[in-house]
């Protein structure tokens, strides 16, 4: 029982980082104008012009998605669910103002970008020369996996 209670606990931690994770995703987009997907798009064009911000937008437009969700699917709903429908939005207007504040330029933005991109791909490579190519050991766990040697 104690088990099952941590790992729910976990479980939600992650579900709220990866939320989170999505919503400063979605700010850095917007900050450093490398476009959003089409959903956030048409929501930030939408909400630049009128009197509410783009988290108050994106909820009001996920609220009115979320009825057909209740009644056709209502199986596939859970906390996951209602924390992005409610939070996303506002998660990145908030960093949005917070890069602002600390004065996070586009040029910053895109340099950081640019340094973890670096850092991902240095890192496969380091990977790959050091345990060869992950997918080589495919054919060996098929014949592990049907007794063969």
């Amino acid at each position: 029982m104690k088990e099952n209670k941590i790992d729910n606990v976990k479980r939600f931690l992650f579900m709220l980082l990866g939320n989170y994770c999505i919503g400063l995703a979605s700010a850095i987009f917007r900050t450093a104008d490398f476009g959003t997907d089409p959903f956030t798009c048409m929501n930030l064009g939408i909400s630049s012009h009128l009197p509410i911000s783009y988290g108050t937008y994106q909820m009001l437009v996920n609220l009115v998605l979320f009825v057909p969700v209740i009644i056709l699917a209502r199986e596939s709903f859970g906390a996951g669910c209602l924390v992005n429908m409610l939070g996303i939005g506002y998660i990145s207007d908030f960093m949005v103002f917070v890069f602002g504040k600390l004065g996070l330029s586009i040029e910053s933005i895109h340099a950081s970008c640019r340094f973890g991109i670096c850092c991902i791909v240095d890192t496969w490579i380091w990977m790959w020369r050091l345990y060869g190519v992950p997918y080589g050991s495919i054919p060996i766990r098929y014949d592990t996996a049907n007794h063969r040697r």
